[in-house]
Order: C-alpha cells, then sequence, then structure tokens
C-alpha cells in the first residue's frame, strides 16, 4: 500500500495531494532548520540560495539594448556579466544603489552599506566592477576552497603587489613596526555573523572614531587604507583569510606580472581592455534584448 494513500480510497486525489502538500511543508521545514543550524555553527550552507554578489554604485544601471551598440560603461558591462554567472549557478545578484555621502569619498559607499546585504545572506561576495571572476564554469564553494575559505573563516580578500613607487604605497606599517603587504578590497567575501558587522561598523567609524585615522576620509583608496592601517591588526588569521595576489588579484599584465588573477582577477590599470573583452563576451548575450531586470537595492 502506497504509504500516502492512509488505506483510504474513496478520495484517492485528496489524500495524494494532502500528501504531496505535507511533504513540501516537511522539506522546507528542514530545509529552514539547516540553514539556520549551519549559520549558528558556523559552516556554509551548501545552498546557491544563501549567497549574494554585491556591487554597490550611487549610479542606476544602463540599458542592456547599450551593449549591443557599443555604448555601455564598465559598470553596466559588470553588472550584467555577474548577473549572468548568478543566473548560471542559482546565486542572488543584487546592484546597492546607495546615495553620495557628503562628507566622504565615494570610496567609503561599501563599507558603509554592504552590511544591509550580509544581515540577509549567509555568504555575500563585494565586488568591485573591475573584478572578474576568470571562470565562469567554478561555483563560488569550489572557488573558496581554492582560495582557502575554510568553515570558521569570516572574512576573505585578496593580497596587492608591493609597490613602494606608488603613493600611498602597497604596504603599510603597523603600530609594532612591523611592514605588511596590503589586502585589496575590490574583492572581500563575507560571512554572517555578528563579529562581522562589528568590524564593518569600526571600519565605517574609523575616519571619526580611531586616532589617526581622520586622513582617509578624502581620496582613492582611502577605505583601504583605513582598513589596512587600522582594522587589520586587530583581525586573527582565522577571522580572515589574505589569498595571494597571483591568484585572486590582478590580471598579468603591465608591471605587476607576479599579479596574475588566476581565480579572480582585477583590472584596476586597464578597465578600458576589460570594457573590451567584456563588450564582446555579453554581444550576442544581450543583442536582441531592451530590458533586463536587474535586482537594484535603492537606499535613499
Amino acid at each position: 500500500m502506497s504509504p500516502c494513500r492512509l488505506g483510504h480510497s474513496a478520495y484517492p486525489g485528496t489524500f495524494v495531494l494532502g500528501c504531496v502538500l505535507l511533504y513540501c511543508v516537511a522539506t522546507h521545514a528542514r530545509a529552514f532548520w539547516n540553514s539556520r543550524h549551519h549559520l549558528a555553527s558556523g559552516k556554509i550552507p551548501h545552498s546557491r540560495h544563501h549567497v549574494a554578489f554585491v556591487h554597490v554604485s550611487d549610479a542606476p544601471v544602463m540599458s542592456p539594448a547599450a551593449t549591443a551598440k557599443g555604448e555601455a560603461d564598465l559598470d553596466t558591462l559588470a553588472t550584467l556579466n555577474l548577473r549572468l554567472y548568478c543566473e548560471r549557478h542559482g546565486y542572488k545578484y543584487i546592484r546597492l544603489v546607495v546615495p553620495s555621502v557628503p562628507d566622504r569619498s565615494g570610496v567609503w559607499l561599501k563599507p558603509m552599506y554592504i552590511s544591509t546585504v550580509i544581515r540577509e545572506f549567509a555568504i555575500t561576495v563585494l565586488m568591485d566592477f573591475d573584478v572578474l571572476l576568470r571562470n565562469d564554469d567554478i561555483p563560488l564553494f569550489d572557488l573558496l576552497n581554492q582560495l582557502g575559505f575554510k568553515e570558521d573563516t569570516l572574512i576573505l580578500q585578496a593580497l596587492d603587489p608591493v609597490d613602494e613607487a606608488k603613493d600611498p604605497p602597497n604596504s603599510v606599517i603597523w603600530a609594532d613596526g612591523s611592514r605588511v603587504q596590503q589586502a585589496n578590497t575590490g574583492f572581500m567575501v563575507f560571512r554572517q555573523h555578528d563579529r562581522v558587522l562589528d568590524i564593518l561598523q569600526t571600519w565605517t567609524r574609523c575616519p571619526d572614531d580611531i586616532e589617526g585615522c581622520s586622513f582617509s576620509k578624502h581620496g582613492s583608496f582611502r577605505d583601504q587604507l583605513a582598513w589596512n592601517q587600522f582594522i587589520r591588526p586587530n583581525l586573527t588569521n582565522t577571522e580572515l583569510v589574505l589569498a595571494p595576489c597571483e591568484t585572486a588579484n590582478g590580471y598579468g599584465f603591465g608591471a605587476y606580472t607576479e599579479c596574475r588573477g588566476e581565480i579572480v582577477s582585477h583590472w584596476w590599470l586597464s578597465k578600458s581592455e576589460l570594457v573590451d573583452l567584456l563588450r564582446a563576451k555579453l554581444l550576442n548575450h544581450y543583442v536582441t534584448q531592451d530590458i533586463i531586470n536587474i535586482d537594484a537595492w535603492v537606499i535613499d
């Protein structure tokens, strides 16, 4: 006897439908409990629906039709490309549209607003528009395993190349006198955790609350300098994992050939080349589409 029929035959359709509904409720309840259990234990839920990829911007996305006409800018091309990756693997793509901040450089928008997403997803991947995943076939959890993101890791980012000729340089001197290579804030992976939210709040408040950090309010890469100078020294090797530049930063051209970006590339100095690459990649997909639904979380 089928367990769903429960010995009744007068209304088999009704009982079968009831069994199906009970099964669905039980399945969703079990999935919900498992997700909360994984979050509480610090483990990554092996479910694509717990993952969000995020771009932060104070500008709206252009129409995909602009891609076919060769008019799309880097922000739009990167948005469409990352959304395709998320569609392919079942992740959530979010274009976080936020207001500019009068007393801060625009680079501070990322740490100021990314917590909005982190509170909603087990794993949040924050990417600059000039960051590119090298292989669209690789799911995020395989990518994270390759980069060293473990069950107890809270944050992952990539190291920058050392270049003392730059102003500011790619290294900082900590209070204990040690010189450390900078980590790049253009690609960061966050686990949903209260400690992460506290770290982000401290980072955001750094120019106002931490002595010596006020310089970082204005100028390029100042959020990154504040992070490396004042936030990183207080993080453990378990909380923060630093991926090598050769695997998760750079793009293998120009002066920084040691940073090949084999898994995650970052086209800091060749944005125009990245525009050409993405335009060619996306042309066929969007050539006939005028409208695409981008999930933009607009913060007033």
